[in-house]
């Protein structure tokens, strides 16, 4: 199975997408609101960091599904238009496909690690729920941990986040 470089991606695509199923059903069976990152609420404090950890596992193995796969593409046709030249013969050996694959598991970690560092978890919170997870729960209750934005993401009419979300979505969306 690991005798080439699009095999040792396909490999990498499936870890992904078996990590991604499993965090969908996670969300599904504990999450109050499996739409909005921003209605997470619980009780229990490590209960709200497990929520988050979730969300961001989502986002990290689906955008890594979805590089590994353009790079599988890119990886095949590469292999194939230049099997004569030197310096591309090695493409189709496992060590490009794992190289390959950790570099997208590291960028997709810094990205996910960037964007999971835009919450801040309150204790006794002061202000309501969006109204967005109004169709999921009470948006006037007052849970004991919720989550908000932290001021570097809520700053300037929220800027950074609508930066990293345009990036994001250009990036990996769109694929």
């Amino acid at each position: 199975m690991r005798t080439s470089s699009t095999n040792v991606l396909m490999i990498g695509i499936a870890i992904s997408d078996i990590c991604t199923m499993l965090t969908t059903i996670y969300k599904h069976k504990q999450l109050v609101d499996i739409e909005n990152p921003e209605c997470v609420t619980s009780t229990l404090k490590y209960k709200i960091y497990m929520d988050l950890v979730a969300w961001s596992f989502h986002d990290h193995f689906r955008r890594c599904s979805s590089w590994m796969g353009v790079l599988m593409a890119t990886v095949r046709l590469v292999i194939m238009k230049k099997t004569t030249a030197n310096r591309h013969q090695n493409w189709s050996k496992p060590p490009i496909g794992y190289c390959l694959t950790a570099l997208v598991f590291c960028v997709s970690a810094i990205l996910s690690s960037f964007y999971s560092s835009r919450f801040l978890i309150v204790e006794n919170r002061t202000f309501s729920l969006p109204i967005n997870c109004a169709e999921y729960q009470d948006v006037t209750s007052r849970p004991p941990y919720s989550v908000m934005l932290t001021p570097l993401f809520s700053f300037d009419n929220m800027i950074v986040l609508r930066v990293y979300v345009m990036f994001d979505a250009i990036v990996t969306k769109v694929i």
